[in-house]
C-alpha cells in the first residue's frame, strides 16, 4: 500500500510539473504574440534612373519612390483624412491637435527607376501614437547607399572645397536626398554615373 501511494505521488508530481511547464510555454507564446513585431529588414536593388548629362546625375528619393500610408487598424488609406500627411519627405505623419487625435499609421515605399529596378518595402511602423502624434518619418525608416556604376565602388559625399560643396552627395533620405553628382561642381567635367540602394 505504501508503495502504491508513493507511485501515485510520483505520477501526481510529474503531472503537476508537466502542467506547470505547459502553462509557462502557453504564457510565453501569448506574450510573444502580443509583442510588437520587429521590422523586417530589406533593400531595393541598385537604382539608376538618371545619367550624368545636363546638370548632373540625380538619383533622388522623390524621383524614385512613392509612399502609401494606411491606418494600422483598418488598412484604409490616410489620404484625404484631416490632420494626416503622407508624402516622400515626411513618410506618414500626424500631429495631435484639439480637433485630431492621431491613430496609428504605417507606410510603405514603392520604388521604380523606370529601367527595371523595382521594389516595395514592408509596411513600416516604428512609432505608436503618443502625446504629440504618430511619426513614421522617412528619415528614420530608410537608409541610403550610393556607388559609382562603372567601378562598382562605394560613393560617399565629397568633402567641400574652397569653392563650396564637392560634386557628389549621398545622404539621409528625404525628398531631395539619395545620391547626386553635380557637373558644375566637378571642375567643368561630367560626373561619373551613380546608383543608389535604399534599405529598411
Amino acid at each position: 500500500m505504501v508503495q502504491l501511494i508513493g507511485a501515485v505521488n510520483r505520477v501526481r508530481n510529474e503531472i503537476i510539473m508537466k502542467i506547470t511547464l505547459a502553462s509557462k510555454i502557453i504564457v510565453g507564446l501569448f506574450a510573444l504574440s502580443m509583442a510588437t513585431p520587429a521590422l523586417a529588414a530589406g533593400s531595393t536593388p541598385w537604382l539608376d534612373r538618371d545619367n550624368p548629362g545636363g546638370s548632373g546625375d540625380w538619383e533622388n528619393l522623390s524621383a524614385l519612390a512613392t509612399p502609401e500610408c494606411v491606418f494600422t487598424d483598418t488598412g484604409l488609406s490616410t489620404a484625404g483624412t484631416a490632420g494626416y500627411r503622407c508624402d516622400i519627405a515626411a513618410g506618414s505623419q500626424c500631429t495631435n491637435t484639439a480637433a485630431v487625435a492621431c491613430r496609428d499609421t504605417k507606410v510603405r515605399f514603392i520604388f521604380n527607376d523606370n529601367r527595371g529596378g523595382q521594389a516595395t518595402t514592408d509596411w513600416l511602423n516604428r512609432d505608436q501614437p503618443s502625446g504629440t502624434g504618430d511619426w513614421e518619418l522617412t528619415s528614420q525608416l530608410l537608409t541610403v547607399e550610393c556607388k559609382f556604376t562603372a567601378t562598382n565602388t562605394p560613393m560617399t559625399t565629397s568633402p567641400p572645397t574652397s569653392a563650396g560643396p564637392g560634386p557628389y552627395t549621398c545622404g539621409t533620405p528625404d525628398s531631395r536626398a539619395g545620391g547626386s553628382g553635380v557637373n558644375a561642381r566637378n571642375n567643368g567635367a561630367p560626373v561619373n554615373n551613380i546608383a543608389v540602394r535604399f534599405s529598411w
